[in-house]
């Protein structure tokens, strides 16, 4: 299932993402922020691409006397419009919020597509029946992506019809979502999928992204965030992060409070930069991993 996006030095960071080997644009000679980007040279320049079709913002890409660069979005950082959820598929085009991009597209769970800001169920949802920006007349319902004048044995909620023994927007009752990274099963929301454990599954991700020099390993781990072997558990798990004390690493069982989720994807900071940092997103399916561990409770 698919998800469920600086102001300081790197020295602020919380959580994960340094990459693994040093990064030039870290040295403590350069005044940008190493999410950023390397600084431009004096030979870039920059180029504005024309007006995408979808109503996104256009681009900019910077190029050198060697050719074309790499697209920044009027910023200056390179981003990858296949994995950014900020910028997911073209500049200013972003996911709804907690939800990964995955190869240019809004990784919304089964059964849902991206509609503005939420992952909507196109087939019951009075406001967008059969497609985002499609509402029914008044006095009709949605009922398998078609207007109707009744949802006959399914239950009417938001002006269209659910089963709620099955929908994570609407399990159990209307408006009853399930968490990010749960599914409803019989009416109760539910963890998918197989065990997930830290050591075997979770630790490896950060072993490899994280800790290299002045990152989350040694000599001194930032944030006091060592994500070393046999060490990120402790430091993750009912934790605060030091961005925004007020919020938890890792809330076990509850994805939609972990910060580490709101850092992997670049959303809703308290400051800085998505992790991993200066480096390639996590994908879907690495995000959903994640998840599927915070939603079982973050087990060791």
């Amino acid at each position: 299932m698919g998800r469920k996006i600086f102001l300081l030095a790197f020295t602020a960071l919380v959580l994960p993402g340094c990459p693994a080997t040093p990064d030039p644009s870290m040295e403590p000679s350069t005044s940008m922020d190493a999410s950023d980007g390397p600084a431009s040279s004096g030979n870039e320049a920059s180029t504005t691409t024309s007006d995408p079709t979808d109503g996104s913002s256009p681009g900019t890409t910077t190029t050198d006397e060697t050719g074309p660069g790499c697209e920044t979005c009027g910023g200056a950082a390179c981003i990858d419009l296949t994995t950014d959820p900020a910028h997911c598929g073209a500049c200013d085009a972003p996911c709804p919020a907690g939800i990964a991009c995955d190869q240019g597209t809004c990784a919304c769970p089964d059964g849902t597509v991206p509609c503005g800001d939420a992952c909507v169920d196109v087939q019951a949802d009075g406001m967008h029946c059969g497609g985002c920006g499609m509402p029914c007349e008044p006095g009709l319902v949605c009922l398998d992506g078609a207007c109707s004048m009744g949802c006959g044995m399914l239950t009417e909620c938001a002006g269209g019809c659910v089963d709620t023994n099955t929908s994570s927007l609407h399990c159990g009752s209307c408006d009853q979502p399930c968490p990010s990274g749960s599914v409803c099963e019989d009416a109760a929301c539910a963890c998918p999928g197989p065990a997930v454990s830290f050591a075997t599954d979770i630790e490896p991700l950060f072993v490899a992204d994280c800790i290299g020099m002045g990152c989350h390993g040694s000599p001194v781990p930032q944030a006091q965030l060592d994500l070393r072997a046999n060490n990120g558990y402790d430091d993750l798990v009912g934790v605060a992060a030091s961005q925004c004390d007020d919020r938890l690493r890792v809330a076990p069982g509850q994805p939609e409070a972990s910060y580490l989720l709101d850092k992997l994807l670049g959303i809703d900071l308290c400051m800085g930069t998505r992790m991993p940092k200066a480096a390639t997103p996590y994908t879907a399916e690495q995000i959903d991993l994640i998840t599927a561990w915070i939603c079982q409770g973050a087990p060791p």
